[in-house]
């Protein structure tokens, strides 16, 4: 064919222009889901060293809760060394046995190691000489509380959470030891759950050595060394993390197969830590399964659109290359053989182009004659023209009338949406001052109860003593954060007078010198939303005059000129690339962003004349068609009649 072109090319180049496209779409959500399943599978990574945490938490509380009943037990007790316990010493020891659930083997001993007394008194209890335990020694050796692991090769090598508190006399001297031996496998004690978790979720407590104190036994028993290997380093380092064991399963480099140990420390016993097991394929199935949908829901996708777009172009090219054949008859003048009139008959666009072929072969074929005829009926068809361009310029002028009034709506809309926005922010504010307030002044009344509770630890005073100054100091910054939400200068002395406030608190609070001039404002007043607007605007020029323009001095202007507010904010400061700043990403460039959305919210023209070294002045340009509050009489009278009051 003369055109160049085969129907094949057309069809091939249609089709595969669409599968690109729709492989391209694809390709771009798969690599979202792919993003999202490892972000998924990290995070679940992080919940079960979550879950480590809370459960080592959970066991320091509850050795941390005995050694507290222990101290207390020690405050009473009055042990002289060689004199033997009374009646009323020993039922004390036997009650703090029954409060402590009965779960240890309590010790007394004397400085010498002596013990003088045990509960229980059984002769299947092995505790071997106190002094053989480190926490007792350290006891005796520091004058103070001590928690320790403990073997002990008398119970068959059991290990035991020792806990000992030191036993002073009336002058202060060391007098003895008060020893708890706990065992963490004694079901009474649940350190540990009863049963597993879900989705194969196994809990373990265990000492630096690998021993299983307690919980359920390792499903992976034949693992367990090498997962106390992948954890060394966690517990040489006493820290929480987690470690992914890999080994045997042979789609461990395609990052499948395989299970996941998560381990914490206990804080009061560090050489003790929880472990967590769980297989990786429970623990991102619901994510795989996404990926492998979408990945089959992509391929079927593109098939069905590469046969779909196949069929489509086929039933297009077919008319096209009959009408190119026309074309080209109708250029060599052979305009005898009509067009196919299956295409003349089509109502899509190629009918269309079918008949004005038609047509265009029935116009070349009259005669001279009706040449004429045309240039005669031209100028009655300009006069035509030119009448309905006169009328479509008059709909012009009646659609630009509708725009602008459109225009009005939309501003009004707007309007209304910074309106509810700041109702928003008062409430909030609101909220914030009602109830967190109130809720903080509550926690530090009762940390100043507990701070001068004389009959409270001198530790726990001292800690409710800084807690008190730390809700003292987030009560401030509440209200603080209340005020700038919702500052409530603009309703109460209007916009002008706010701006002048926020300069000289601006001046107060950071030193740098301010000036402040309005000309023509006296009794403007814009609607709520535009004050709102022009204020957090000019608050914002502020701070980003104290946050980094490193100016000394920093001016405001306030100046109606025509129907215009005009607000300008100069600064002596270094200036900064308008340019670079425009084009950095939107989390560096919020506080620009924010002024200007605000102001095109209510129609303003918001310009920044800077540059490096020669400081910064933002102009504000607010038109007051649009913004000017319009007061009724009623209204009128009501703020009379207030400011009377």
């Amino acid at each position: 064919m003369a055109l160049g072109w085969t129907p094949q090319s057309l069809r091939h180049r249609i089709v595969l222009s669409v599968v690109a496209g729709l492989a391209s779409i694809l390709l771009l959500y798969g690599l979202v889901a792919l993003w999202t399943l490892r972000e998924s599978t990290r995070s679940a990574y992080a919940e079960r060293v979550t879950l480590a945490t809370a459960l080592a938490y959970h066991v320091s509380h509850v050795l941390t809760y005995d050694l507290i009943l222990l101290e207390r037990e020690v405050a009473q007790l009055d042990v002289r060394p060689g004199t033997p316990l009374d009646a009323g010493q020993r039922q004390r020891l036997a009650n703090l046995h029954l409060r402590m659930g009965m779960v240890a083997t309590l010790t007394l001993a004397d400085v010498s190691g002596t013990a003088m007394w045990t509960e229980p008194e059984r002769a299947d209890i092995a505790i071997g000489s106190p002094l053989r335990h480190p926490s007792v020694q350290l006891a005796l050796t520091t004058g103070r509380s001590q928690v320790s692991e403990w073997t002990s090769q008398e119970a068959g090598g059991t290990v035991f959470a020792c806990l000992a508190v030191p036993l002073r006399d009336a002058k202060g001297q060391l007098s003895g030891v008060l020893m708890a031996e706990i065992d963490p496998a004694n079901e009474a004690l649940h350190l540990m759950p009863s049963s597993d978790f879900d989705a194969g979720i196994h809990a373990q407590l265990v000492n630096s050595a690998g021993i299983l104190l307690a919980g359920s036994a390792s499903p992976y028993p034949r693992d367990t060394a090498e997962h106390m290997a992948l954890l060394s380093g966690l517990l040489t380092a006493r820290t929480t993390g987690y470690r992914l064991h890999t080994a045997g399963s042979p789609f461990g480099v395609l990052g499948l197969g395989g299970h996941i140990v998560a381990y914490a420390p206990i804080p009061v016993l560090p050489s003790w830590g929880i472990v967590i097991e769980q297989p990786r394929d429970a623990l991102v199935a619901a994510p795989r399964r996404l990926a492998v949908r979408l990945g089959a829901f992509g391929v079927l996708a593109v098939m069905m659109a590469a046969v779909v777009t196949w069929s489509d172009v086929t039933q297009v090219v077919r008319p096209i290359v009959q009408l190119t054949a026309a074309a080209e008859r109708f250029a060599s003048g052979r305009l005898d053989t009509p067009v196919d009139t299956k295409a003349i008959t089509r109502t899509d666009e190629v009918g269309i182009l079918a008949r004005s072929f038609e047509t265009m072969r029935h116009r070349l074929r009259a005669s001279l004659s009706e040449i004429a005829a045309w240039n005669r009926e031209l100028e009655s068809r300009v006069a035509a023209r030119t009448a309905e361009v006169e009328a479509r310029s008059r709909e012009t002028a009646v659609l630009y009338a509708r725009l602008q009034a459109r225009e009005r709506e939309r501003a009004e809309l707007l309007q209304r949406y910074m309106a509810g926005q700041e109702e928003e922010r008062r409430q909030l504010a609101q909220e914030l001052h009602d109830e967190t307030s109130q809720a903080l002044a509550t926690l530090r009344l009762g940390l100043e109860r507990i701070a001068a509770d004389t009959t409270a630890p001198t530790g726990v005073r001292r800690l409710a003593y800084q807690l008190q100054g730390v809700a003292a100091q987030t009560l401030a910054a509440v209200h603080r954060l209340a005020v700038e939400l919702r500052p409530s200068v603009l309703d109460d002395v209007g916009l002008v007078a706010a701006i002048e406030r926020s300069l000289q608190e601006c001046a107060r609070r950071t030193g740098i010198t301010g000036d402040f001039e309005s000309v023509g404002v006296e009794g403007l007043r814009l609607i709520p939303a535009a004050e709102a607007a022009v204020y957090r605007i000019t608050q914002a020029a502020l701070t980003n005059v104290v946050q980094h323009a490193q100016a000394k001095h920093v001016s405001v202007l306030l100046e109606r000129r025509g129907d215009k507010l005009v607000v300008v904010v100069e600064d002596d400061g270094h200036g900064f690339d308008l340019e670079a700043v425009r084009n950095a990403p939107l989390e560096k460039r919020l506080g620009l962003a924010g002024m200007e959305e605000r102001a095109a919210l209510i129609g303003a023209v918001l310009t920044i004349e800077t540059a490096p070294g020669a400081g910064s002045s933002v102009f504000l340009e607010v038109p007051l068609e649009l913004n000017v509050r319009k007061v009724i009489k009623g209204e009128a009278h009501d703020q009379a009649t207030s400011r009377a009051r």
